[in-house]
């Protein structure tokens, strides 16, 4: 992250989701933008979006645009520029403990009003949390459907287990993992997806991809004795500014609609719709209409 404070401008690397700019315009920067493939980047084209810059934000993950990205913004500051990096690193090891902690790290860059939205923020996921463990305090083991989350709707084998973000929200929500020995992003045969035979199969964010999997796994015959694909409960997981499902704010609505899904007759007076939007008036200052937050929880674009 770097911050220059005599500019109001954004710079945000990596994927977006369709609705990020549009909330991130109604926010107090002056404008905004993302790359997408910083993997084409020169040295010098780095320089001219820090420079312009009041604030740049880059995930940390460990992929090869992000790092290319990297090597040429320490080869810029090397050369000599005078503007220093915050050298901010987030252990996600503690799931929700490190979401926190990125809050307040980011809220810390952004200054003004930002640290106590930040914390207004975290009471409202710890909140969200506790009224789930409240609505689902007793639920013995054998009511716990078991839950297969699918990383992406592309690759229907590449799968979020029990050790990871994934696999915490799952258990919040009175779910376990189909997989619990199983990381982040991890390949899987078919054969051990059949074997495990979740009772619910959650496809990651990815759009209209996730959409297109659940109509190739409900056609596909290999699938077809799996409980989950047998009962029709094959979901996609809802996208807004960044998906739901990964380290992102909405990790606090997140909670609340896999508990709803899991646990309907729990959750029944829960309405997402209308939690949706107020997150968004809230947190983002956009007012998000009902059929585009319906087109959120459906793991769809916005509708334009």
């Amino acid at each position: 992250m770097l911050a220059n404070s005599s500019s109001k401008h954004l710079t945000w690397t990596g994927n977006l989701p369709p609705y990020s700019l549009s909330a991130l315009s109604q926010s107090r920067l002056n404008s905004c933008e993302y790359i997408i493939d910083t993997t084409k980047l020169k040295v010098s084209s780095v320089s001219e979006i820090i420079i312009k810059s009041a604030v740049f934000l880059s995930s940390r993950v460990s992929s090869s645009s992000s790092s290319s990205f990297i090597k040429s913004l320490s080869s810029w500051i090397s050369k000599g520029a005078s503007l220093a990096p915050h050298d901010i690193r987030i252990d996600f090891a503690v799931f929700f403990d490190g979401l926190k902690k990125t809050v307040r790290i980011t809220a810390e860059v952004l200054g003004d009003k930002a640290p106590e939205i930040a914390e207004s923020y975290i009471k409202e996921l710890d909140g969200n949390i506790k009224f789930v463990e409240e609505r689902l305090k007793g639920l013995k083991d054998e009511q716990r459907p078991t839950v297969l989350h699918i990383t992406k709707g592309s690759d229907l084998l590449m799968i979020d287990g029990g050790k990871s973000m994934i696999g915490e929200w799952i258990k919040l929500a009175g779910g376990k993992s189909v997989l619990p020995d199983e990381a982040n992003m991890v390949t899987v045969t078919v054969e051990s997806i059949i074997q495990a035979n979740p009772d619910v199969i959650i496809i990651g964010s990815s759009g209209n991809k996730a959409q297109a999997a659940i109509e190739k796994i409900k056609a596909d015959p290999a699938w077809q004795s799996i409980s989950a694909v047998k009962n029709n409960r094959i979901y996609a997981n809802p996208t807004g500014t960044f998906p739901w499902d990964r380290y992102s704010a909405e990790e606090a609505l997140q909670i609340l609609w896999a508990a709803q899904l899991f646990h309907p007759e729990q959750f029944k007076d829960l309405n997402m719709v209308e939690k949706t939007q107020a997150f968004y008036k809230k947190y983002y200052g956009y007012a998000l209409s009902k059929e585009n937050a319906e087109q959120i929880l459906k793991g769809l674009s916005p509708i334009k």
